[in-house]
């Protein structure tokens, strides 16, 4: 039989194997969750990285985007000052048409009563109708029917 003190040293080296194995186990657990915590804070700067990327290239669309609307605003504005003064021009050569217009009809209209009254003074025996136009350059044509 054993003695007590060979039981005891047994147990002793038991107990000692034991906590040996114990405190290797939490050196190998405590590697890993360090390990993992610098994977995950490795995944994390990773996804960070990402993010700025992402946030970068919105930025870059956003000035994309404005540096277009300036050039079409650019490129509107000319066109849109050149049809206003087209309509602009417009406007004024009807103006000038119309006044012209009104002009040769109040001349033509002058020419046709000096000629009302310069028939007025000749004979009109025998004549049964006079037919006058008004050429557009306002030259007056009389024509005279006679019975």
């Amino acid at each position: 039989m054993e003695s007590a003190s060979s039981a005891s040293d047994g147990i002793a080296r038991g107990a000692a194997a034991a906590g040996n194995v114990t405190a290797a186990e939490g050196v190998a657990i405590a590697e890993g969750v360090a390990a993992s915590e610098g994977t995950a804070a490795a995944e994390g700067a990773v996804v960070a990285e990402g993010a700025a990327v992402v946030a970068e290239g919105a930025a870059a669309v956003a000035e994309g985007a404005a540096a277009v609307a300036e050039d079409v605003a650019a490129a509107e504005g000319p066109a849109i000052a050149e049809d206003v003064a087209a309509a602009t021009e417009g406007a004024a050569v009807a103006e000038d048409i119309a006044a012209a217009e009104g002009a040769a009809i109040a001349e033509g209209a002058a020419t046709a009563e000096g000629v009302i009254a310069a028939e007025g003074a000749v004979d009109m025996e025998g004549v049964v109708a006079v037919r006058e136009t008004v050429n557009a350059d306002g030259a007056v044509n009389v024509e005279v029917f006679t019975a």
